[in-house]
């Protein structure tokens, strides 16, 4: 089992590593190496260092009173662009499906840049249209579409 770890986190490593976008997280580098204490190989990934995720970061919004409504649209209007561009960037440039995208994943460094993290469920794509190939029962259940639990109740329209 902690082999399969090791290996998903070498995994996602090098998924991260194809991926340079300014808005996902970079990677610096990673080592997998034992020590005297821990005679186990373990996998260490240095990345770049970011200061909350969105859900952290959504409760400091709130909790400020003085916070005006127009802020707070664009605050979110800068997330929403900031991942929708990390996420086609994914998709047509470096052929990735990250596939577990939910507020904990999307990070906020200290300069309010948003940018996508967390590639362990990601998906290396093949050819032009795989888009939804090998994606059952990945991801977070409370992010998931709805279509995702029961594919003949949504249908595709114009196709």
């Amino acid at each position: 089992r902690k082999g399969n770890a090791q290996g998903k986190m070498l995994q996602e490593a090098a998924t991260v590593k194809k991926a340079t976008h300014a808005n996902v997280v970079r990677l610096f580098g990673f080592i997998v190496a034992t020590t005297s204490q821990r005679p186990v190989p373990h996998c260490y990934i240095c990345m770049e260092r970011m200061h909350a995720n969105l859900d952290e970061a959504k409760q400091v919004v709130h909790d400020q009173a003085k916070q005006t409504a127009t802020r707070i649209e664009s605050f979110l209007g800068c997330v929403t662009v900031s991942v929708i561009d990390a996420l086609v960037y994914l998709r047509d440039h470096a052929r990735i499906m990250h596939r577990d995208l939910k507020p904990n994943n999307i990070m906020i460094n200290e300069k309010g840049e948003v940018k996508l993290c967390d590639f362990g469920e990601s998906k290396m794509l093949t050819g032009l249209t795989n888009t939804r190939a090998g994606t059952a029962g990945r991801g977070c259940v409370f992010y998931m579409a709805p279509e995702r639990f029961d594919p003949n109740r949504f249908a595709q329209k114009g196709k």
